[in-house]
């Protein structure tokens, strides 16, 4: 944990970060895909917002594993797709035949 908080002092917060993470809450405390305050569990359907469903639903999912920590969330989610660019590089190796790490 203490390897973690070293390794990022603080995750910067924008406000489409804002705007996800309030997403992905909604997600999981209230079932719902809504720009809504979190807490009045109100769930006002939000269709008009710029962001699609797809990465607030990841979010929702990292929170699952290691809860609402601002600094496991980054962590896990640059895990992530850390793992997914190796497995792309490696897929790519093998399907193409380009090695990229020699």
């Amino acid at each position: 944990m203490l390897l973690i908080r070293l390794a990022f002092s603080s995750p910067m917060i924008t406000q489409d970060s804002k705007l996800y993470l309030r997403l992905s809450d909604n997600l999981v405390i209230n079932h719902c895909f809504s720009t809504s305050d979190v807490q009045t569990a109100e769930c006002k359907p939000s269709w008009g917002v710029s962001q699609a469903p797809g990465y607030s639903i990841f979010i929702s999912f990292i929170k699952l594993l290691v809860g609402t920590d601002l600094l496991q969330e980054a962590f896990a989610r640059k895990l992530l797709f850390v793992q997914a660019a190796v497995f792309a590089l490696a897929a790519m190796t093998v399907l193409l035949g380009i090695v990229f790490l020699a």
